[in-house]
């Protein structure tokens, strides 16, 4: 993944190691340098799709039950990097492993950075997969029966991110995408997928909209922009969520997708413009003890248009 590095910014801005403080009296203001700000816009941010998940009711959890959460969450991000380890082309760039490890830890929740809206909708429904073993004590059984089943919120913004690297290799995101996905999420009560304008014109341009994509095929795929450098020796007619076939012919894959436009609000100085959507997908399951699998049919969202407010 493309990063910048803090010794960037600090050899830009000329900083020492140790910075001194001006502990004399009078106007030490000064006006910005072109330069530097010239410099800084060129690093300014790449647009990447950002997936907020948020565990409702979590702060209404006794102590307990609130400790075990964050180790499911990332037993079930372990579960979704192993399930879409198949899916070696849509996710050459960054390994889901990477995406995984790479995320901002809320406690209750966590954000994901993927390369396309795409890669985002198809890590949902297998999350969702595994939500439901979870709750249904086939996944982690020790675990459900102390914290109880899982309900969670879901959104997904588009827009620009950075990766920061400071000393010591500490990683971090930051930027717009995720400050919007930040808010999308918290005004939500009825545990939906929501997504902003950017998301779903990325799939009106792409795809001639959302609803579409249980028609893609990976040979469509490639064709598309954000996919045009993409090695397509990887493509595999068994890679997962999405095959050589497109997902209405398919035995697995996303079968249907409904979008509804909420409204448009104003968040600050942003204009936010939301759209509620439900995806319906066959995941297919595999052990990882045996060769046995199972499919399950899961959907994410719901198409209920009450209770936002901004």
């Amino acid at each position: 993944m493309e990063k910048i590095l803090h010794t960037e910014i600090e050899a830009l801005l000329k900083w020492k190691k140790k910075t001194s403080l001006n502990l004399e009296f009078g106007d030490f203001s000064c006006e910005p340098s072109e330069e530097i700000v010239d410099s800084l816009k060129k690093l300014a941010g790449k647009r990447k799709s950002v997936l907020g998940v948020d565990i409702f009711r979590y702060s209404k959890m006794e102590p307990h039950r609130q400790l075990l959460v964050p180790f499911v969450l990332n037993r079930l991000l372990q579960g979704c990097s192993g399930l879409l380890n198949g899916a070696k082309y849509l996710f050459q760039k960054n390994k889901m492993e990477e995406i995984a490890d790479l995320r901002i830890d809320t406690g209750d929740g966590f954000f994901l950075i993927f390369e396309t809206p795409l890669h985002a909708v198809l890590f949902s429904t297998t999350f969702e997969a595994l939500v439901r073993f979870y709750n249904s004590f086939s996944f982690l059984p020790e675990a459900r029966a102390i914290v109880g089943p899982l309900d969670y919120r879901i959104s997904l913004t588009t827009d620009l991110v950075n990766l920061i690297e400071f000393q010591g290799e500490r990683k971090n995101w930051y930027g717009k995408g995720i400050i919007n996905c930040a808010r999308i999420l918290s005004r939500d009560k009825l545990n939906r997928f929501l997504m902003d304008r950017n998301t779903f014109e990325w799939f009106m341009v792409n795809m001639k909209g959302v609803e579409n994509v249980p028609l893609v095929d990976l040979n469509q795929l490639k064709c598309l922009p954000d996919f045009l450098e993409y090695d397509e020796r990887l493509i595999d007619s068994e890679n997962a969520i999405i095959g050589t076939e497109n997902g209405a012919t398919r035995e697995y894959g996303i079968k249907g997708i409904d979008a509804l436009k909420l409204f448009e609000t104003q968040e600050k100085e942003d204009r936010l413009e939301l759209y509620c959507v439900q995806v319906k997908a066959a995941i297919r399951i595999h052990s990882a003890s045996d060769s046995k699998s199972r499919l399950v049919y899961v959907t994410v969202g719901n198409l209920n248009t009450e209770g936002i407010t901004f």
